[in-house]
């Protein structure tokens, strides 16, 4: 038996290649045949220019192309028969690719659709370019955008440090570069040491409003108040914002932000302006003009030895005895902090009032003196003695200014603001400030004076005090004290003021007291100032935690921690009652005053009404039976006969009258 061969894919495919290239053989035999012919048919062709009758030229296919030559130049002729020659070569392509085995067509047909695809592929990606490049761009925004936040995050506390070091050194040097004011002594002065703080320049005019309007605020300026920005005027909402060296802020020590008061005054006094600010009792005032009085004797020339350069450079003027004492107090407590750097000087501070000898002061003065607080009286005799010379005051400050330009105060404030300079600045402040009172205070302050209010014009009392207001007949007050005192200071431990109006109710009430078995002392007009000092800080320490006093305590004194006043006696004034009850509810605290009302005081009875409903405090019925009536105010000086001008326009025009002779 015959062994057969296997046959392999190898052997298939010999095959397939014979017949491939047998194939390819005919096609080129075919085509040398064709050249060779179209050759011999362009050189006949050119030889016969007068032949008239078409050539037939026989091709592969058996097909014939009628080319026409008659009537045309050699040239010509040869031209149309290059383009049939052409022609023919294309149908010979055409049928070669027919030709072809079905494998190779399925590949060119496969590699067509590919070609297709690619083509519906690149279109696709050509629409979608613009969009792709936008989405790039947008991402590539992102980024930057990412990039652009992530720097400032990372260059926002170094930029900070560099703020603030920007605004210490701006604030340092700010006295270099200020305005200079004539002394009359000769020397000058200046008056503007605020530099504004990033922070607060900041600050939108939403921020601004919303903070003044949630605190009360308004500001009264005139048409040439002299700020260059808007923003110098924007509140000072931390004490690291208004450029006090770090001495000076240790007397902040303990509270958490300025009070309003001190919020929008600091930028206005630091400036140099003169300004009325108006705030309710123990709002803050005494640091509201103390530390920028500081700021501004610190930038002053040392002090000298001769009479008229011995200072003071700043003068502060207080109603009472007691409210200087406290005053001076602050002072020497900012003074306790100064003077420990190269860049600050020890602060020297003197307090000047009546009822004590006068050697211990005069002995402080012949020393040389940067701050005089004083009340009016006896700085007058040290002026008029030639103990205290004024040629180098620049800053003069009046606390509780209302009463300090009251009757009684006003000629020797005349007096004494006429032996200063007219370039001075000057503060006033009070938790009062009636018209009448405004008229006469304008006549010492600059035009350019900005007016800040806390609250309102008129007078409005510490909505931070609960208000009692108790109808009782005379008689009938002693009893209801020991029962107050039983129900409120039955620990004997917490403080309780007692007001009383006249000087000799003052004792009786004492010894009244003191009979019952309760611990008290009263400080009054008839006792020596010695013993009106000490009766008030046995008070304050808590020695004795039972003060009976007159009015003269009522006025800017700050006693920590009060926790009920009792009006004994109602005062002669409603501004007087306002500031008695503020002896409580102060720095932030609550507080409660009890008020006896008798027939003999409804007179007052409307404006107390007034006042109790401005705080929304409960109104008894009892009081309303005296009606809510509230009199014209009697000016001081003139009674009734006073005539607030400003209020009630021009005079006018004097009229002539005349009668008839009959």
């Amino acid at each position: 038996m015959k062994s057969s061969t296997p046959v392999t894919a190898m052997d298939t495919s010999s095959t397939v290649d014979k017949k491939d290239k047998k194939d390819k053989k005919e096609k080129k035999d075919k085509k040398d045949k064709k050249d060779k012919k179209d050759k011999n048919a362009s050189t006949s062709s050119s030889s016969s220019s007068s032949a008239a009758a078409p050539m037939a030229i026989d091709d592969d296919d058996n097909n014939t192309a009628t080319v026409a030559i008659a009537d045309k130049k050699p040239a010509a002729a040869a031209a149309d028969v290059d383009a049939a020659s052409k022609k023919d070569k294309k149908k010979d392509k055409k049928k070669e690719k027919d030709e072809k085995p079905h494998g190779e067509h399925m590949v060119a047909s496969s590699a067509k659709s590919k070609s297709t695809e690619s083509e519906s592929a690149a279109a696709a990606a050509a629409a979608a370019a613009p969009e792709k490049r936008k989405k790039d761009k947008k991402d590539k925004s992102g980024d930057d955008d990412r990039s652009k936040k992530t720097r400032v995050e990372e260059a926002q506390p170094a930029a900070e440090e560099q703020e603030v070091a920007v605004f210490a050194e701006a604030s340092a040097s700010k006295s270099r570069s200020d305005k200079k004011f004539k002394r009359l002594d000769g020397g000058s002065f200046r008056k503007d040491f605020y530099t504004l703080h990033p922070t607060t320049a900041a600050m939108s005019q939403a921020d601004v409003e919303a903070y003044r309007n949630g605190h009360g605020i308004s500001i009264r300026l005139p048409e040439a108040h002299g700020f260059a920005k808007s923003a110098m005027l924007n509140p000072i909402l931390a004490f690291n914002q208004a450029g006090f060296p770090e001495d000076l802020l240790t007397a902040c020590a303990g509270f958490a932000s300025p009070t309003p008061i001190q919020s929008q005054c600091w930028p206005i006094s630091l400036a140099g302006k003169d300004l009325i600010g108006i705030a309710k009792t123990g709002s803050g005032k005494t640091l509201a003009f103390a530390l920028p009085s500081i700021i501004h004797l610190r930038d002053q020339e040392a002090l000298g030895k001769s009479s008229n350069q011995r200072g003071p450079v700043v003068l502060v003027l207080c109603p009472t005895r007691e409210l200087a004492m406290q005053t001076a107090e602050v002072y020497a407590n900012v003074a306790s902090h100064t003077g420990k750097s190269s860049s600050s000087v020890a602060l020297k501070t003197v307090c000047i009032f009546g009822g004590v000898p006068k050697k211990q002061q005069l002995d402080q003065l012949k020393s040389g003196i940067h701050v005089i607080v004083a009340t009016p009286g006896r700085l007058r005799d040290f002026i008029d003695s030639g103990d205290i010379s004024l040629q180098r005051v620049s800053c003069v400050i009046l606390d509780e200014a209302d009463r300090m330009l009251d009757l009684g105060f006003e000629k020797d404030i005349r007096d004494i603001l006429g032996r200063v300079t007219k370039d001075r600045q000057t503060l006033m402040f009070s938790a009062t400030w009636p018209s009448a009172i405004e008229a006469i205070g304008r006549e010492f302050l600059a035009p350019d004076t900005v007016r800040v209010t806390i609250g309102g014009d008129e007078l409005v009392a510490n909505d931070a005090v609960t208000q009692h207001v108790e109808v009782l007949e005379p008689f009938a007050k002693d009893a209801r004290l020991l029962d107050l005192l039983q129900k409120h200071h039955s620990s004997r431990k917490n403080k309780v003021i007692i007001f009383v109006l006249y000087k000799q109710e003052a004792p009786r009430v004492e010894q009244m007291l003191l009979r019952k078995g309760w611990k008290s002392i009263a400080i009054h007009g008839d006792r020596s100032q010695a013993d009106r000092t000490a009766a008030l800080q046995a008070f304050k320490t808590g020695e004795v935690p039972l003060l009976i006093a007159t009015d003269v305590a009522a006025r800017g004194l700050d006693i920590p921690n009060v926790e009920y006043v009792i009006n004994y006696t109602f005062p002669l004034t409603i501004e007087d009652y306002v500031h008695r009850i503020g002896r409580t509810g102060r720095a932030g605290k609550t507080g409660t005053a009890f008020t006896f009302f008798t027939v003999n005081d409804k007179s007052h009875s409307g404006e107390l009404v007034n006042v109790l409903r401005e705080t929304n405090q409960a109104v008894p019925d009892a009081l309303m039976k005296f009606g809510t009536h509230v009199k014209k105010k009697e000016h001081k000086l003139y009674g009734l006969h006073f005539r607030d001008d400003a209020a009630a326009g021009p005079m006018p025009a004097a009229s002539r009258i005349t009668f008839d002779d009959d």
